[in-house]
């Protein structure tokens, strides 16, 4: 430690009492001046995938963040993204299977329906849940958005992406149920189930940004939306028999 001390250099005073510090203005926005008018946000709405492609990796930190706290502190930790999936079934295919199958429905009828009826709901759910959450992503996030420079229009991708996941699970699980009881054939028609899935995402992205949006100016639209989906939920055909 001494002979450190000894051939140490001195420091000047006036560098430790005045840093030299470096500011530079890295993004203004005022509204007097700023251009008004939609046509204006076309040209980044069609950059938004390249947005989305430019920024994996903060978009993977947020995906991480968001799936990990939705499960911290629990004893199955990940494992529930499989096991909610099931049990959610199971309950609904005891209670309107069996319990409060549509009338003249019994047997094989009562199980396709149930199966019918768990697959609208892990749709309807999975973009409740999704578009829930991106309404408060913003606000949630404020410390980055007022102190960190990145594009915000990112932070509900991640809450989707998630939502996404248990989507996909639930997927898994309605088909390997109803492959067990002959309710579902393998066909070239699940084929397509990538593009409904992307056509999920697109549509669960484009609800999400707008309630983001409207919750920094109106505060009561996560309310307004909460009561809105609940109707929502009961006049889309998931309690509807298909035919």
């Amino acid at each position: 430690r001494s002979r450190f001390q000894d051939h140490a250099l001195p420091i000047p005073v006036s560098a430790l009492d005045n840093p030299p510090v470096t500011t530079s203005e890295l993004h203004t926005y005022d509204a007097a001046t700023n251009p008004k008018g939609i046509l204006r946000h076309l040209a980044p709405l069609l950059g938004y995938p390249g947005v989305i492609a430019g920024n994996t990796t903060l978009l993977a930190n947020f995906f991480r963040r968001d799936l990990l706290g939705r499960f911290r502190g629990s004893f199955l930790g990940l494992f529930w993204v499989l096991v909610q999936p099931i049990f959610l079934f199971a309950i609904y295919f005891m209670v309107f299977g069996f319990l409060f199958a549509p009338k003249g429905q019994t047997g094989s009828a009562s199980v396709e329906f149930a199966i019918y009826l768990f697959g609208g709901i892990i749709a309807f759910s999975s973009f409740s849940e999704s578009t829930t959450r991106s309404c408060n992503s913003i606000i949630e996030n404020g410390n980055l958005v007022k102190k960190v420079r990145f594009p915000c229009e990112l932070l509900p991708v991640s809450n989707i992406l998630v939502s996404m996941i248990v989507y996909a699970v639930g997927a898994m699980v309605m088909l390997a149920v109803g492959l067990s009881l002959d309710q579902i054939t393998l066909s070239t028609s699940m084929l397509g189930l990538p593009l409904v899935m992307l056509v999920h995402f697109v549509m669960c992205l484009g609800v999400g940004l707008l309630l983001a949006t409207l919750q920094v100016l109106i505060r009561d639209t996560i309310h307004l939306y909460t009561i809105f989906q609940q109707a929502w939920f009961f006049l889309s055909p998931v309690f509807w028999p298909y035919s």
